[in-house]
């Protein structure tokens, strides 16, 4: 009997407790919903437009409080603020033509300071990838950019109008885009990944085409200075000065300063680029402006292996060049070029090509200056010009030990029984490469009736190209110095080439909106090289 009384006890506590809850939520309920209509008062009216609780009134709050009669659905509506808020919504229209990605440079701001631009581009651009040796990506041996299955060497760049030719290693038709400036001051950059946009002036857009605008100088005098550290020493310092508006007619300019070093990750060597830039902007009243620009670049590297999937596998990732190993360096080389086999220990590791690929070490050096006078002028209310006129020097060495030329001063090599090699069965090949370009460039823009927009523009540069082979002798138990000043008369020349090459190309285009957010573009590009 106790156990039954105490059963039913358990039931009535649970009833009493939920009855409790539902009559506490209900109050609750119920004054919340008072307070609203009653501390808004008239601004209630005010505020109907926007889904307000207007089902809620006066009458159907006393129902509830003497639970008369049924309860009523509560309204799924926002309640109200005591406070006023606001909400602002801005947007911005971003003209582009084709598949573009355009970046800013508050986009850019976000990646290491220094970066390789075309790094960037890669991780903000759908289909694209790039891939280098080094953090900076400054490695112009060692990177590679693809667009949808496109490189560097197929996509067309420009930079503030100037052709900038292949963006690959040892550059015959221009300059990349880390030697010609400096990352900091690039405003913006976009990525055209059809094919090449037709006002885009260059002899290889077959995949697209990269243009860079460099920033203008700030209405404001003042200067910028950033320090960044990383691993392996790595260390880079850019600083940058604005003039500000000298004068009534606006005149203003900046310069700028980076400089950029790092020891190899692996093997002996270090990464260092010396870069200035100066930009002077001369407004012609409110129809355009008038900009130069300067840019100059100094930069070395040792550079990395080149290794296939059997020696990343077997010799593992930090494998590279055989210094400061010079004995080693020499008889890997004598097994390269005189034999068919491998040194001992690497038998079914190695195979005897890529005994040949450890060489003692290998380098590059460039240096590079471009200029350019840019003018912006409207012609007329709907008729706009933009010329540029530019110049383009370079130079560079780019070269490695070569484990198949002998050097000829210590006779003929031979292996000796404690496994040293007498002779020298290496040498130093270097390419010296120079190149000189001067054009121009004109583009008229018009915007014709009927939402058209006609375009047309022409080309025309003329490109000296130097690259000369020479040979030199490495030492009989050292090295040469991959920093030293390779003069003609030094060494031997292998061989010489000369190119002097004139371009033309023209084009028309026509960007017709058909509706907002719809627009048709037809045109042709004509080329011609001499």
């Amino acid at each position: 009997m106790s156990e039954r009384n105490k059963a039913v006890k358990e039931r009535y506590s649970k009833s009493l407790l939920l009855f409790g809850t539902a009559l506490a939520g209900l109050l609750f309920d119920t004054s919340a919903g008072a307070a609203s209509p009653s501390a808004t008062g008239t601004s209630t009216k005010k505020r109907s437009s926007h889904a307000v609780a207007a089902h809620t009134t006066s009458s159907s709050v006393s129902a509830r409080k003497d639970h008369t009669s049924p309860r009523k659905k509560r309204s799924t509506g926002p309640l109200l603020s005591k406070d006023s808020e606001e909400v602002n919504v801005s947007t911005r229209r971003v003209a582009s033509h084709g598949a573009e990605v355009t970046v800013s440079r508050k986009v850019m701001d976000r990646f290491v300071e220094g970066s390789n631009p075309m790094q960037i581009l890669a991780q903000t651009t759908p289909g694209a990838n790039f891939a280098s040796t080094d953090a900076f990506g400054l490695d112009t041996y060692g990177n590679t950019f693809y667009v949808r299955g496109f490189t560097q060497m197929q996509i067309g760049a420009t930079l503030d109008g100037i052709p900038m030719g292949t963006q690959g290693f040892a550059n015959y038709n221009g300059v990349s885009i880390t030697q010609a400036m400096i990352q900091d001051d690039i405003a913006s950059m976009s990525m055209s990944q059809g094919a090449g946009a037709l006002d885009s002036f260059s002899a290889q857009n077959l995949g697209g085409a990269m243009t860079y605008v460099t920033s203008d100088p700030k209405d404001k005098a003042g200067g910028k200075i950033s320090q960044t550290f990383g691993s392996y020493n790595a260390f880079r310092t850019y600083g940058r000065v604005d003039s500000g508006i000298l004068n009534s007619t606006g005149t203003k300019f900046y310069a700028s300063f980076a400089r950029t070093k790092t020891d190899m990750w692996k093997g002996q060597g270090y990464q260092s680029e010396l870069q200035a830039d100066a930009k002077l902007v001369q407004p012609l009243g409110d129809r355009g402006k008038i900009s130069a620009f300067f840019g100059y670049g100094n930069f070395a590297q040792g550079n990395y292996l080149a290794m296939t999937k059997n020696m990343w596998e077997k010799m593992g990732r930090n494998s590279t060049y055989l210094k400061p190993d010079y004995e080693k360096a020499k008889q890997w080389a004598y097994y390269a070029q005189y034999t068919s086999d491998v040194p001992p220990g690497y038998e079914g590791v190695l195979s005897n090509d890529e005994i040949g690929n450890y060489a003692w070490d290998a380098s590059q050096l460039q240096r590079t200056y471009v200029s350019s006078v840019n003018m912006h002028y409207d012609l007329f209310k709907n008729v706009q010009s933009d010329t540029v006129a530019y110049g383009n020097v370079n130079s560079g060495l780019y070269g490695g030990t070569n484990n198949f030329i002998t050097s000829p001063s210590y006779g003929v090599p031979s292996l000796n029984a404690d496994g040293s090699v007498s002779g020298v069965p290496m040498a130093l090949s270097m390419a010296h490469a120079a190149m000189r370009r001067l054009g121009f460039t004109q583009k008229f823009t018009i915007e014709a009736p009927h939402h058209n927009k006609i375009e047309t523009g022409l080309w025309y540069e003329n490109n000296q190209w130097v690259y000369n082979q020479r040979l030199y002798e490495d030492g009989l138990t050292s090295g040469h110095n991959w920093l030293s000043d390779f003069k003609d008369g030094t060494g031997h020349t292998w061989f010489e080439n000369t190119f002097n090459t004139n371009t033309f190309q023209f084009f028309l285009q026509d960007r017709w909106t058909i509706i907002p957010g719809m627009t048709l573009l037809a045109g042709f590009k004509s080329l011609t090289q001499t």
